[in-house]
């Protein structure tokens, strides 16, 4: 029992004055009070009954008779059976505590509470009159009592309230690590909400009375995030209990703390030091992930509640000892971070992957507060008896102690309605792919249930394997990675932007290329986008979305894909004819997805200052944006105006496109300067500098969606494909757009950010002259790219590279399609794009003082105002870090 000789009087009184007073902390294992019979005047009723009437005044005495007959005395009142009613009541530590035993208490008197059931469900009694319920859950009486996540033995008591106001047909009371906060904080007891009033202390908002498990079930994904916010916060603040009284307990084994001897003693005084914290900040709330927080905590209870000397709370020790307690909770709040770095969807949305699969919340929590339980106190202990780095090693381990957390992740699973159990952690093979395979290149790989972060490194072949079996992962590509079709002996090539990518779980192996980001930006919108959107992780179907709104891999078709193959592992069969037709039109897709994605983030990031993978990122979320609406346009198709002028939609969607991550960039990242210059310009005159860049790209990408055509036309024909010419030809195409055309956009770029007129203009002229028509044929004709390695990329495909025909649907030409890139688009508009964008900029200069160009300095510009265009080495302009907090891709 957890109660204290003088809980008796405090309790009643607090009660019959409707809370003027906070009840004593809970924890000592005292026998619990007998409360008087008599309850307050009119008293609110707590399940909404009228209260019995008094029994009648007894009368008055008579006189003594002399009769020896024995008479019942006439004063003697008739026994009053008190009233109950009765309450249920569910506790959750993290998950449900279950075999536990407590005590309820009413102001009229105290009852035992029902064992909790593997749910954590109990039920008691009160008497119908009372103000307000009281219950605990003990903690420590019963080896039986046990968190059902973590296994482990609930390591201090719970609290909970039941008020009046919140009653109803079937009063629910919930007990939680943060509903024990109510036993020092009056007014939030007196709430009519407690619950919502106790995780309120702690910065949740709206947290929902049902628990955090019924908020994970939620088909609301606003609620079900409300639902993890609600479990961080209950695994947070046990982590700073368990840590402060580890402290605590360290410094009374010295026999310095007087009144905290007991394991309940110095819980309650940990609560009832934030308790103190919580009523003196401004917002009646604290930060359960501040920085010295545990620190605080155990000086103000050692200082408080166990009576510490002066002498003691001075000792550098003891400081020591805090700021250890502190390291601990700070790790475990790290690694309950908000799963994942996806920051705002092309939507606008607030995306967070743990209110999308809730399953990687639960086991985040559960893990973090087992280390902590399980192995913090002990580690704490031992830097108290001379280990004095016992902590800082548990700290250095702590992702392989979360990924070694024995946890019940089946329980977890079973515990969130439609929520499929975590796969067994199994070795995952990637191999990351642009135009030829990425080589040398770390991948980032964090595993979104085990809680750990590992990095693999390609191999020649653009391989990798984990080191640790992994569950469900996002992985992160970086920049900069040596691409080895694009690179030769005398020049080496590099990816131009990062990637991130959500994978299936339980997957074996996996391609990252710019579609399986595109598809993971396209599950994050639509996520974000919808607030029903289901509890789920994203699956093979998610990267078919891809490629079948391009018509690729579809049923019947001579690409058809193959029953056993997926798009995320791209496995493509046996080398069969219609694998060679499939891979090679994916290959294709992909560039020129990253065609559109890279050249123009460059020039975005040349033009804002900002970096090529934010921008990237930016493009890849309006792509997901569009392609759910059905807008995105990725096939390039021309027509002629009434004025002679031609339109080409590509280049009309990626100057759209462009404008809207460039003004999006400017909203949230210009100064106040910028802002008032850039106000100044008309969209039509922005449009004319987004449009130079556009259609240059626009015209080299309609390379790769001719040679798409002819392969798709030679397959329903039947006539054989020789992949191997295809693909040598597409990487040629994709070398000039990373080298060249790259280079020239980021010098177009900084001319236009530098406000120099007249090198825009001439820097225009020179990309109309060498990236359409002839020039550009000419360009991609004389590229240099590696045969071997797309060879090996064919291979590991299951592309054979010997010339093979798909069954014939119709008569057709029984040639080989060795395609020669022969056709040619010129830049829309021509002349009209070059004098827009020297109007442009002349009004530019006109309207403000030059502004000066914050280079990156880690551009190698190989294009220049006059002379020959260079086909030279594209370095990332950042050297940025994987993609961490991303709306799809952008280094952090």
């Amino acid at each position: 029992m957890l109660y204290k000789g003088l809980l008796a009087s405090v309790l009643s009184t607090l009660l019959i004055t409707s809370l003027a007073q906070t009840p004593p902390p809970y924890g000592s294992s005292s026998p619990p009070p007998t409360y008087g019979s008599t309850p307050p005047s009119s008293p609110a009723p707590l399940y909404g009954s009228t209260p019995p009437p008094s029994p009648a005044p007894s009368p008055s005495p008579l006189p003594s008779s002399a009769s020896p007959s024995p008479q019942p005395s006439p004063s003697a009142s008739p026994a009053v059976v008190t009233p109950t009613r009765s309450f249920a009541g569910s506790a959750h530590f993290l998950g449900p505590a279950s075999g536990c035993e407590g005590t309820s208490m009413d102001g009229f008197g105290s009852a035992a509470l029902s064992t909790t059931t593997a749910a954590g469900a109990f039920s008691g009694t009160a008497n119908p009159a009372a103000l307000q319920v009281f219950a605990t859950l003990n903690a420590g009486t019963s080896s039986t009592c046990v968190d059902a996540f973590t296994g482990l033995p609930l390591p201090f008591a719970l609290f909970g309230v039941l008020n009046a106001a919140a009653s109803g047909a079937s009063p629910v009371m919930p007990m939680t690590p943060v509903t024990r906060l109510l036993e020092n904080s009056p007014a939030a007891m007196s709430a009519a909400d407690p619950l919502t009033a106790a995780y309120a202390m702690v910065g949740v908002a709206g947290a929902l009375p049902t628990g955090s498990l019924a908020a994970l079930s939620s088909a609301s994904r606003a609620v079900r995030l409300i639902g993890v916010r609600m479990l961080f916060a209950d695994a947070a603040l046990s982590s700073a209990v368990v840590s402060a009284t580890a402290a605590l307990a360290a410094m009374s084994s010295a026999g310095t703390l007087p009144k905290c001897a007991a394991a309940d003693a110095r819980a309650a005084a940990v609560y009832a030091a934030m308790g103190s914290l919580a009523s003196t900040s401004s917002t009646t709330s604290f930060d359960l992930s501040a920085a010295g927080l545990v620190s605080k905590l155990v000086i103000s209870a050692a200082s408080r509640s166990c009576e510490a000397t002066s002498a003691t709370l001075a000792s550098a020790d003891v400081a020591a000892l805090a700021q250890q307690a502190d390291a601990l909770h700070q790790a475990a709040v790290a690694s309950l971070s908000l799963t994942t770095p996806l920051g705002a969807a092309a939507g606008g949305a607030a995306i967070d992957l743990a209110s999308v699969m809730p399953l990687t919340a639960l086991e985040a929590a559960a893990r973090a507060l087992y280390v902590v339980q399980a192995k913090g106190t002990a580690a704490v202990a031992a830097v108290a008896s001379g280990n004095a780095q016992a902590v800082a090693q548990l700290v250095a381990g702590f992702a392989t102690e979360l990924a070694a957390a024995p946890v019940n992740a089946a329980a977890m699973a079973a515990a969130i309605t439609a929520v499929p159990a975590q796969p067994a952690p199994a070795a995952l093979r990637l191999a990351a792919r642009a135009a030829g395979p990425l080589t040398g290149c770390a991948a980032t790989v964090r595993d979104l249930y085990l809680r750990q972060t590992q990095t693999a490194t390609t191999d020649d072949k653009g391989a990798a394997t984990t080191t640790l079996p992994v569950s469900g992962v996002l992985v992160s590509l970086p920049a900069g990675c040596r691409d080895a079709a694009l690179s030769t002996s005398t020049r080496t090539s590099v990816s131009t932007f990062a990637l991130s990518v959500l994978l299936p779980p339980g997957i074996e192996s996996a391609a990252l290329n710019p579609a399986a980001a595109l598809a993971t930006a396209l599950f994050l919108y639509k996520a974000g986008a919808s607030d029903t959107f289901p509890s789920r992780a994203i699956a093979p179907s998610d990267f078919a979305l891809i490629y079948s709104a391009f018509k690729l891999g579809l049923a019947g078709a001579a690409d058809e894909l193959p029953a056993s193959a997926d798009f995320v592992r791209q496995n493509f069969g046996n080398a069969s004819a219609a694998a060679a037709v499939l891979g090679t039109r994916a290959y294709l897709l992909n560039l020129r997805l990253s065609a559109m994605a890279g050249p123009t983030s460059a020039f975005l990031a040349g033009l804002t200052g900002g970096q090529v993978d934010a921008a990237a990122a930016q493009m890849m979320a309006a792509f997901a944006r569009d392609l759910a609406a059905g807008n995105f346009t990725v096939t390039s198709s021309a027509s002629t105006s009434a004025d002679g002028s031609t339109s080409d939609d590509t280049s009309t969607y990626l100057a759209n496109a462009m404008m809207q991550v460039y003004q999006k960039h400017q909203e949230q990242h210009s100064s106040r300067r910028q802002l008032l210059q850039s106000a100044t310009l008309t969209t039509d005159q922005l449009t004319a500098l987004m449009a130079s860049a556009a259609q240059v790209v626009a015209a080299s990408t309609a390379l790769l969606t001719q040679l798409d055509k002819q392969v798709a036309s030679a397959a329903a024909a039947g006539s054989p494909l020789d992949a191997a010419v295809v693909f040598r030809q597409a990487a040629q195409v994709a070398s000039v757009q990373q080298t060249a055309l790259t280079a020239a956009l980021v010098q177009l770029a900084a001319a236009a950010a530098s406000g120099n007129a007249s090198e825009v203009a001439a820097l225009s002229n020179k990309m109309a002259s060498d990236f359409t028509g002839t020039a550009l044929s000419a360009a991609v004709q004389s590229a240099a790219v590696s045969q071997a390695a797309l060879t090996d990329m064919l291979a590991s495909s299951g592309i054979s590279t010997q010339p093979s025909a798909p069954a014939a649907s119709s008569s057709g030409s029984s040639s080989n399609v060795a395609v020669i890139v022969g056709c040619t688009v010129g830049i829309v508009g021509g002349a009209a794009v070059i004098a827009g964008v020297a109007a442009f900029m002349m009004h530019r200069r006109r309207a403000a003082q030059k502004i000066s160009h914050k280079t990156d300095g880690g551009v190698d510009v190989a294009y220049a105002p006059t002379g020959a265009a260079a086909v030279g080495v594209a370095t990332p302009m950042s050297a940025a870090g994987p993609a961490t907090d991303v709306e799809m891709g952008a280094a952090k």
